[in-house]
């Protein structure tokens, strides 16, 4: 019988694996989230099912080849991921038991992805854990980049938010709230990262109206877990004659989309119509939200970034 590999000892192992890959090939490879956070004091310790890296955008199309050729593969069928995720890829492999989400740009970061991550790699810091030492982002950027992953998540998430805050308050003391303010004006993360600073005493001005970049971080924040949202915004900003095309892709009829959707659908063609099945009656559920999500992304209330200060519980 075959011990199935833990999984916070596979996220290890394989950042040991990218790190080596990516630095024999020249790649810049940032790990993010997970383990690393916890180990620079950004989040509390807890067990990650994948590993999370941050690459210059211009790399992405290298570091996919580099592990293709080390056996990993790319999540079945690309046209299965949901609008606003197109920031990341996911590859899988038959023998590890976590996958690889390398993020071409991170949510939140709304400024241009190629300045921001020369930013993050030019102030980078390392962290030591059981398979050696990794790049990170250094602790500031590191608290941001956390913080805005809790912000997309929405009210949901708001406990992430505050807990960063007061890791901020004990790091960096009464200077926190002025100093992230700084560090998020670099990153381009000064209005998505405005409930985090606003914990931290300082004020954040909302212009109006709201930039486009800024309209789309909030989109995001509403599509979050609800494909109907998700679908919808995006089809709000296209050309009535694409839309055809987007319903086909959103209603996900071929069964290598549903099954890339639905993983835990049972096989055959039973199995298929059950998944989508209650893919279509989640959609139908979400559809009142996402009424309510194109009203917000005309004009959004400050009163949205608020609910970031209520309490919730946390995520990955």
């Amino acid at each position: 019988m075959t011990a199935r590999l833990e999984y916070g000892s596979a996220i290890c192992l394989i950042a040991a694996l990218v790190d080596d890959r990516a630095r024999r090939a020249g790649v810049r490879v940032l790990f993010v989230k997970g383990p690393f956070f916890a180990a620079l004091g950004v989040r509390p310790p807890k067990t990650s099912l994948d590993l999370d890296v941050l690459l210059h955008p211009d790399d992405m199309g290298s570091f996919v080849r580099l592990l293709t050729g080390e056996g990993w593969r790319l999540r079945d069928d690309l046209r299965a991921v949901l609008p606003f995720e197109e920031h990341s890829v996911t590859l899988l492999h038959g023998f590890w038991p976590s996958s690889i989400d390398a993020h071409r740009y991170w949510p939140g970061l709304l400024g241009d992805p190629r300045a921001s991550f020369e930013r993050l790699w030019e102030r980078h810091d390392e962290v030591t854990l059981s398979t050696g030492r990794f790049a990170v982002p250094q602790w500031t950027d590191a608290a941001i980049l956390q913080a805005v992953n809790e912000i997309r998540g929405g009210p949901s998430r708001a406990s992430g938010v505050l807990d960063v805050a007061q890791r901020a308050r004990e790091k960096l003391g009464p200077s926190a709230g002025s100093f992230l303010t700084q560090q998020c004006h670099e990153l381009g993360a000064e209005l998505s990262a405005a409930p985090l600073l606003e914990l931290l005493g300082e004020a954040v001005a909302i212009p109006s109206p709201p930039p486009p970049a800024y309209r789309e971080w909030l989109r995001r924040i509403d599509a979050e877990d609800r494909s109907a949202t998700a679908w919808i915004l995006r089809m709000r900003d296209e050309p009535p004659w694409r839309w055809p095309s987007h319903l086909l892709a959103a209603l996900a009829l071929r069964p290598s989309q549903l099954r890339a959707l639905r993983p835990e659908a049972r096989p055959g063609a039973r199995g298929f119509l059950d998944a989508w099945w209650a893919r279509a009656s989640k959609g139908g559920h979400d559809l009142a939200h996402a009424r309510k999500a194109l009203r917000r992304s005309v004009s959004p209330p400050r009163a949205r970034r608020s609910r970031c200060g209520e309490d919730g519980g946390g995520d990955d």
